[in-house]
């Protein structure tokens, strides 16, 4: 039928009746709920008993069928109906079966049975089509009248002009949640399941469809008895059978044809076989079921059963829910829920059940299933009952809760008597015997309860004592477990608790144990005797024995005192430890008139109350001569003590009290003396050197001690000092004048202190109470006395720095360091057993160490723990986390020497006065050794100047004695880093000779030694005019990268193939090769070395050739430092070692000049450190204060760090030193105050703020110097923001004298440096030649050549110049030159090439230079341009402006923008924009450009290029432009070429291509409209112009 005919028809047999409009009502009451019906018609004619009803969906004609009765209300009544199928679609809808004649229809409904059976009948099997689809995973929220919806929603046609498609029949099968649509034809079902994933509903209830296959099988229902062979030869009329299988539990048979058609024949008939109708139905192995089309059997549940259940287990599961959940769980996979009731359990199926895909068997066999899970779940519980009787039930019940546990349940039943146990099976069955056990023991118990009796014996305490130490408890209860006893003191009564039997033989016993008692009297007399008959018995045993587990006890009689015990040795031992315990003392006395005073017989009285407790009593006693305290030994010692000092302290005593400064003395005595008006009478005050003495009677003179000591702390007294220089002098002149208005002014007494105070002044007020009994002032801190001598096997050497701190290097165990503290090195985890050195230790320390390092629960590298020693003869240890060395590459360096610090700074602040250190880091750390000695002795310095006043005085450095490699590298930087210091026996000198004074340019280190000059300096190693260029190459000669690829390329292609020649012939690992197109003469090429040891003999190596040849002077690179990856601390070591020692084993030398080339500047430093190391110890003492300032230019002018700030003090000036006295901390500060402004009236500062400070000779440094000493002038320099500045401090006079010199100083220097730039300007303009002999032109020397050069520029007609030593006048502009006899030589001037294709305004490039940073003067046009750009945007303050001048990168943008206005037809390319950067990627913007590889570091929003904002507001922003420490930040303005541009987009790489067009687009914005930035995608797109800093 069409979708959407109302096709499924019912009869309805009506009562007669005459109704009006009855077919309306038919149809109100069939479409309504009332009927369970749906949508339909009615065929009806008036006056008819019977009405066909038409239903358009099968779930409405099933729901109207399953309804029981239907009625209509009439206004006279009721109208009932009966609803039944019509007679031919029964047919359809049950099957049918065949008659006599053999004529067939359908087995099943009339559209499904012709769209699967004879719509195929009698085709080919290759032409079998499915015109069936399967829809799977059908929800059950998708009912039968929304599948029929989506299925006509589908068929849709989707041109509404085209009729629309039908469908056959809709079967859902609930148990595998699919449904089974039937078609017209295979076309139509194709379709139907390529339109089904376009819908929208299909998709969003996760639906699937397939075809479904054309079947070979037939199920066969209502077989009954039929066989199998009798099925085969019954449907094997209709084709071949190929199986047949029967089953007899669901009377069914599935038949298997070989060919298709044969099932889909079969299906379009009837069948009956032997008079018994069968239905047959298609089957279809995809579903594992068959299609029943509208009569498929609805599945029932099968109905629940009860099943019985213990009482006792039920309130179990009661209780224990988790154990009834389990259950459920259980049961639920027998699909099975469970209801516990009173005494059953109902066991019902879940609605799941006919959800399975074999729900049918499933349902016949449930009952049993259920049955038997049910049965296995309640296998695993168990009781157990327990018959205690009614007398001992509660016990029991409180006996079993105490011994159960939670998850058992005890159930008492007290009428009967019984408890039940009630729980897991194998729980009850742990507990079962146990239980059993208790319930015996206790009704045992209960049972003997009632026949106990309670018998009492007289006896003391003490005595008990001795009995039950004998063994008389043990004996009672050995015999008698059960006997009870106890004893109440106060009564004196031992009380027996038990049977009759069991009582009277415990009497016995004791009484027998009581006979055996031994008593001995106590022979003692005097005090002794008076000390115990005051006292309880009792209470002396509970004292004196009992502590001391002395068996025995005192017995009182009649005034005599005995002892009691069960054996002569405890009596012996009671007798013994008395006499041990109670001693007398005796005082002498020396003045018998003390103990006469009232005061005496107070203390006394007082004493003997506060020892009235036994335990600590006593006794006094006065005799003639002494006194005697009779009692406990250790109180009696205490007593002695109070007699003792009552007897001193009313003595006759005279008493020195030293005070210190002897002003606190003239301060207490003149001006602040009302104390001494209070003092007891008879004691006398008199002043004594260092000191007060107090003479009297001790009592008095103690308390002017003390009155002494406070008046001493109220006064306050501050040892200070003044740093003004040059005023020491006219402050001890002026002494008498000041003092006296000091005096009178402020009251406070004002002391001028000749020298310093040790240690320095101190600045902190000081209230110090000075004790009655010292006899001298405190000790200085305690030091360690050094090793300092040269026949001590484990020395290796020491110094002292200048502010005093030790430094000793000794063999040894780090673990058995005897200074306060020592350092250990430590791992992450914390696991003390992992280092060498740590291990050492813990194991000296002890396994507390381990705890104590193990409480910090974590640590990192760079981490410190401070601990105490444990069992090490240092009192603490300091734990450091080291890194491990990774060849310099990370900031293991900076980590080790951080570690250093702190060590040293924790043992400073916890007090210590010495410190050890091992070999930190050079161990299975890995750092070189060299550097990890370096490091330490660098910080050891460097804590010794920050720290001047710390009690830290001795740093000792403790190396493992066999290590011999460890030793001499420390020892050599020991020798290098303090040249004058005492080394053992053991240390092979490593210095053979020592450089002569540095002298420091920008760029250049040079030092002598001997007649050779051997200088490190910055630069480009090809453009050398050494004799020799030495290049470090591979074992080939023919390496391309680094220092060895500059050579080759400069050098040119002949130098490369010489190298290859000489590479294959014999070498000892260098060759030497013709220059090329270098300026020497030869090129020597060397396999470069990795590692210190090997630099240092391929150095000493070339140093040899070159001298063989007499080559006059050699330019080295720094070898190993670029791709060999060493420390360029340690290259400066080697190399200069090597240089030193070559150089000091020659007797003569051709060499003049040796050259190290540095091409990276920042390893400038390391280099000049090195060499200051070899510098020579007389050369040091003599280069003073300036010529230390003038390293101080040379690091502050170094490249790199002209922005650092950097300050040289002058000499150190003496200060002006007192001590002031007064009472109040504010009158000493206005005696100070008063001292500071009389000073600075006479005393004043100048500054001078100039760069050419920097120039100043080693005349102008001595002049500066001898001011200083002669004048007492302070004259300290600063560098800060590229600034220097020279401060002059002092008294005025001086001042004024000393600026007026400066200033002549520096005008001369200036004039000088004005002619020296002048001198090489001229030489870079132009190079002016004369011809000597051999017609070769050679240069003028620079002065002469700015002299020709200046006569040309004003017009000269000639210039006087000198050539070789002869005077020559030289006609200009072209020659030539005469001699004063005539003779002529020829002249020409060689212009020195500008750089071609750059600003005209930039500045000369120095030489040797890629980039030059110009500063712009504020004010000049191009200043105020760029900055007039800035702020349009940005209101930030400008700090300063600097031009970029990069030739190189200049004339990309040039080539550029040619290319590019060539390519779009236009010059409008170009745009000004601004770039935000950090501080540290200035200098590689400034030398490399824009780098797009850094893309997406900030925000990449448009594209991962460079971006470029037109405002600079933008630029500004904190994202882009990060501040650094001081708030500084940085942005370039730059030249741009934008061109065309269009749209970016995030992730894009290069700019999208026009439209039309292969070519791309050279920039992209951020809004094509109104654009805010620009990115571009080329690196040579964008020129850094100007370096604009602000904050």
């Amino acid at each position: 039928m069409a979708a959407g005919a109302y096709s499924l028809r019912l009869l309805v047999e009506l009562e007669e009746n005459d109704t009006p409009k009855l077919k309306t009502k038919l149809v109100k009451y069939f479409q309504s709920k009332k009927s369970h019906g749906g949508d339909c018609e009615v065929d009806y004619e008036n006056g008819s008993r019977t009405a066909v009803l038409r239903f358009r969906a099968e779930r409405d004609r099933q729901n109207v069928l399953a309804k029981e009765a239907h009625q209509i209300d009439l206004p006279r009544g009721v109208l009932k109906m009966k609803v039944s199928l019509l007679t031919d679609d029964v047919t359809g809808h049950l099957g049918g079966s065949a008659d006599d004649t053999g004529q067939t229809e359908a087995a099943f409904g009339d559209d499904q049975d012709k769209s699967l059976a004879a719509k195929n009948d009698g085709t080919p099997e290759d032409e079998l089509r499915s015109v069936a689809a399967v829809l799977e995973n059908v929800p059950e929220s998708l009912t039968r009248g929304l599948l029929e919806m989506l299925v006509e929603n589908i068929l849709k046609a989707p041109n509404p002009s085209s009729p629309a498609k039908s469908y056959r029949s809709l079967e859902i099968i609930p148990e595998m949640s699919s449904a089974v649509v039937t078609l017209q034809n295979a076309e139509e079902t194709s379709a139907f399941i390529q339109r089904c994933p376009e819908n929208k509903v299909f998709k969003r209830n996760g639906l699937s469809v397939r075809p479904l296959e054309v079947t070979k099988q037939v199920l066969v229902e209502g077989v009954q008895v039929l066989s199998e062979d009798g099925l085969h030869l019954y449907f094997g009329k209709e084709g071949d059978v190929e199986t047949v299988a029967v089953n007899e539990d669901e009377d069914t048979a599935l038949i298997t044809f070989v060919e298709p058609q044969a099932a889909q024949k079969t299906l379009t008939k009837k069948h009956s076989i032997q008079g018994n109708e069968v239905k047959v139905y298609p089957f279809y192995e995809s579903l594992g079921t068959a299609l029943y089309g509208p009569n498929r059997p609805v599945m029932k549940l099968p109905a629940s059963i009860l099943e019985p259940i213990d009482n006792t287990v039920r309130k179990y599961l009661e209780v224990e829910k988790a154990e009834a959940e389990t259950i459920d769980q259980d049961l639920a996979e027998a699909f099975c829920r469970v209801e516990l009731r009173e005494s059953t359990v109902c066991l019902s199926p879940l609605p799941s059940l006919i959800k399975q895909r074999d729900a049918k068997k499933l349902t016949q066999r449930w009952n049993a299933t259920a049955k038997s899970a049910f049965e296995q779940s309640m296998s695993r519980f168990k009781r157990v009952t327990f018959q205690p009787g009614s007398d001992s039930m509660e016990e029991t019940e409180e006996a079993f809760q105490e011994m159960l546990p939670k998850n058992m349940l005890l159930i008492p039943e007290k009428n009967n008597g019984e408890i039940t146990v009630v729980g897991r099976k194998d729980d009850v069955d742990k507990y079962k015997d146990v239980l059993s056990d208790k319930v015996r023991d206790t009704v045992k118990t209960v049972q003997r309860r009632k026949l106990t009796v309670t018998q009492h014996i007289e006896v003391s305490p003490s005595v008990l004592h001795i009995l039950n130490q004998h063994g008389l408890q043990t004996k009672l209860l050995g015999n008698h477990p059960e006997l009870q006893m106890s004893f109440e003191p106060e009564k004196k009564r031992l009380s027996l608790t038990g049977l009759n039997e069991e009582i009277c033989h415990a009497r016995d016993t004791f009484f027998g144990e009581v006979f055996c008692l031994k008593i001995n009297k106590l022979e003692v007399d005097g005090m002794f005797l008076d000390f115990l008959r005051s006292e309880d018995q009792e209470e002396l045993t509970e004292v004196f024995f009992k502590p001391k587990e002395i068996n025995a006890a005192f017995k009182m009689n009649a005034g005599v005192i005995q002892l009691t015990a069960m054996s002569d040795f405890a009596l012996t031992r009671a007798e013994e430890h008395l006499k041990n315990v109670l001693k007398p003392m005796s005082i002498h006395l020396h003045d018998r008139n003390v103990v006469k005073m009232p005061a005496w017989g107070q203390l006394v009285r007082e004493l003997e109350d506060d020892h009235k407790e036994l335990s600590r009593k006593i006794l006094i006693k006065t005799e003639e001569n002494e006194v005697v305290v009779f009692g406990h030994e250790g109180e009696v010692t205490s007593v002695c003590g109070e007699l003792e000092e009552f007897i001193e302290q009313n003595s006759f005593l005279e008493e020195v009290i030293p005070v210190q400064p002897s002003i606190r003395v003239k301060f207490i005595l003149e001006c602040e003396n009302s104390w001494l008006r209070n003092m007891p009478d008879g004691v006398k005050v008199s002043p004594v050197s260092g000191g007060v003495r107090l003479s009297g009677r001790r009592a008095d003179v103690e308390h002017c001690s003390t009155t002494l000591d406070n008046m001493l702390c109220r006064v306050c007294e501050e040892e200070f000092k003044i740093d003004k220089a040059g005023m020491k002098k006219f402050m001890k002149e002026e002494e008498a004048v000041y003092a006296q208005v000091i005096r009178r002014d402020t009251g406070c007494l004002v002391q001028l202190i000749d020298e310093p105070p040790a240690g320095g002044a101190k600045k902190d007020i000081i209230k110090k109470a000075v004790s009655a009994n010292t006899a001298a002032p405190p000790l200085p801190p305690k030091t360690h006395q050094l090793k300092t001598l040269s026949n001590d096997p484990n020395f290796l050497g020491d110094t002292v720095t200048q502010e005093g701190v030790n430094i000793t290097m000794m063999k040894g165990n780090i673990q058995e360091a005897e200074t306060d503290a020592v350092v250990s090195s430590l791992s992450s985890d914390l696991n003390l057993s992992k280092g060498p050195i740590s291990k050492a230790i813990s194991d000296a320390a002890g396994p507390k160490l381990q705890d104590l390092v193990s409480a910090f629960n974590s640590a990192y590298v760079g981490d410190v723990f401070e601990t105490e020693g444990c069992q090490l003869k240092s009192k603490k240890i300091i734990h450091a986390v080291c890194p491990h060395w990774h060849k310099g590459g990370g900031k293991e360096e900076q980590q080790l020497r951080g570690i250093i610090k702190k060590c040293l700074d924790v043992a400073a602040n916890s007090g210590c006065t010495s410190i050890s250190f091992p070999a930190v880091g050079s161990g299975n750390l890995g750092f070189p050794k060299a550097l990890s000695a370096s490091i330490l002795f660098e910080e050891i310095v460097a804590f010794s100047t920050k720290q001047s006043s710390t009690n830290l005085k001795q740093v000792t450095l403790v190396l493992f004695p066999s290590d011999t490699q460890t030793i001499q590298d420390f020892g050599h930087e020991f020798q290098k880093r303090f040249p004058g210091a005492t080394l053992g026996p053991s240390i092979i000198p490593k210095i053979t000779g020592y450089l002569s004074k540095i002298v420091s340019a920008k760029g250049l280190h040079e030092a002598k030694y001997g007649a050779v000059t051997i200088q490190v300096v910055s630069g480009d190693i090809t453009k050398e005019t050494s004799d020799v260029i030495v290049n470090s190459s591979a074992n080939n000669f023919t390496l391309k990268t680094g220092v060895s690829k500059a050579i080759l390329e400069a050098a040119g292609q002949s130098v490369e193939t010489e190298c290859q020649t000489l590479a294959a012939q014999a070498h000892q690992g260098m060759i030497m090769t013709q220059p090329g197109n270098l300026k020497c003469k030869k090129i020597l090429h060397l396999e470069g070395q990795t590692t210190p040891v090997k630099i240092n003999a391929v150095v000493k190596d070339a140093l040899e050739v070159c001298l063989k040849d007499a080559y006059k002077s050699v330019s080295f690179p720094a070898i190993g430092t670029g791709k060999g990856g060493v420390v360029a601390r340690q290259v400066a070591d080697a190399m200069l070692d090597a240089i030193v020692d070559k150089l000091s084993s020659q007797k003569s030398c051709s060499l003049e000049r040796i050259r190290i080339v540095i091409f990276q500047t920042t390893m400038l430093k390391d280099f000049y450190e090195s060499m200051h190391l070899r510098e020579a110890p007389q050369a040091k003492r003599e280069e003073g204060f300036f010529s230390r300032l003038r390293s101080f230019f040379t690091s502050a002018l170094s490249p790199g760090r002209e922005d650092e700030e950097m300050t040289a003090e002058g000499l150190n000036c003496e200060p002006v030193c007192f001590h002031v006295c007064g009472n109040t901390v504010a009158e000493l500060a206005s005696a100070k105050k008063w001292m500071e402004e009389y000073m600075i009236k006479e005393y004043t500062t100048i500054s001078f703020t100039d760069d050419i400070i920097t120039l100043f000779s080693g005349k102008d440094y001595k002049r500066i110097n001898d001011m200083q000493k002669k004048m007492g002038l302070s004259i300290r320099t600063r560098h800060i923001q590229g600034k220097t500045s020279l401060t002059v401090e002092g008294y005025y006079k001086d001042v004024l004298k000393a600026g007026q010199e400066i200033n002549e100083m520096m005008t001369s220097v200036r004039n000088m440096e004005e002619q020296r730039k002048n001198v090489e300007l001229a030489c870079r303009v132009a190079d002016w030649r004369y011809q000597a002999q051999g017609n070769n032109f050679n240069s003028f020397d620079p002065e002469t050549n700015f002299s020709l050069e200046q006569g040309l520029d004003n017009k000269a007609a000639s210039v006087k110049v000198t050539i070789e030593g002869q005077d020559y006048t030289v006609t200009m502009p072209n020659g030539p030159a005469t001699g004063g006899q005539g003779q002529t030589l020829q002249i020409k001037r060689i212009a020195k090439l500008k750089v071609e294709g750059v600003p005209d305004h930039w500045d000369l490039m120095p030489t040797n230079s890629t980039c030059h940073r110009v500063p712009l003067q504020v004010g000049t046009p191009e200043h105020t341009e760029v900055l007039k750009l800035f702020q349009a945007t940005c209101r930030l303050s400008v700090l300063k402006i600097e031009r970029i001048q990069n030739p190189a990168l200049w004339k990309s943008l040039e080539i550029k923008k040619k290319v590019m206005e060539q390519k779009n037809g236009h010059q409008n390319n170009e745009k000004r924009l601004f770039h935000g950067t950090t501080a540290e990627s200035v200098a590689n913007i400034n030398e490399e450009g824009f780098n797009r590889s850094f893309a997406g570091k900030n925000a990449a929003n448009f594209g991962n290029g460079v971006y470029m904002a037109v405002s600079a507001s933008y630029s500004a922003h904190d994202t882009y432009s990060k501040p650094d420490v001081n708030g500084e930040r940085c942005m370039y303005l730059c030249r741009v070429l934008t061109g065309d541009y269009t749209l970016g987009q995030q992730h894009m790489k290069v700019p999208p291509a026009k439209t039309n067009s292969s070519q791309k687009y050279d920039s992209v914005v951020n809004d094509m409209q109104n654009p805010a930035m620009f990115v571009i995608f080329h690196d040579s797109q964008a020129y850094p112009e100007y370096l604009i800093s602000f904050k």
